[in-house]
């Protein structure tokens, strides 16, 4: 099962600790790998249900949206870009009255909170990595877990 000559003029493809690779100076494809994880089927998406599941924050009822403000500094608001990437997803599955956003900011990287009653709380991300944040709104804005429990009952 090692080299495998698919046409002589197109291409060959080596496989090689379980991953082939295209012979340079065919001008075909780029190097690919078997390990890579399948994005449709089954398996895609038992990991994305598991991944909605893993952080359970649920938000207290006053809050109507959060704007997630990132800076222009890539050192400092890399945390707030990947926490929109990877956080706010987990947060919208289990918050679905909350409006989320993302917004390329001048200023510093911030987390923008408005409740329902019209006040707005600012809280400073700058320099935190996603597990900071996510901490940081779970402290300020969730729920108890024994409300958790009643608020879960009641859907």
């Amino acid at each position: 099962m090692g080299d495998k000559l698919i046409s002589s003029k197109v291409c060959i493809t080596v496989v090689f600790q379980g991953s082939w690779r295209i012979v340079p100076g065919t001008g075909a494809m780029a190097a690919r790998s078997f390990n890579k994880l399948p994005r449709v089927g089954r398996a895609s998406i038992k990991r994305s249900w598991q991944h909605l599941n893993s952080d359970k924050v649920i938000l207290q009822d006053n809050i109507k949206k959060i704007k997630v403000m990132v800076g222009p500094d890539t050192r400092n608001s890399f945390g707030a870009r990947y926490f929109v990437y990877d956080k706010v997803p987990q947060l919208k599955f289990h918050n679905p009255d909350i409006r989320f956003r993302k917004s390329d900011s001048t200023n510093d990287t911030s987390l923008l909170v408005t409740l329902n009653d019209g006040t707005t709380e600012t809280l400073d991300v700058k320099g935190k990595d996603p597990d900071e944040i996510l901490q940081f709104i779970k402290e300020r804005f969730g729920v108890a877990d024994d409300q958790t429990v009643t608020k879960t009952s009641e859907q």
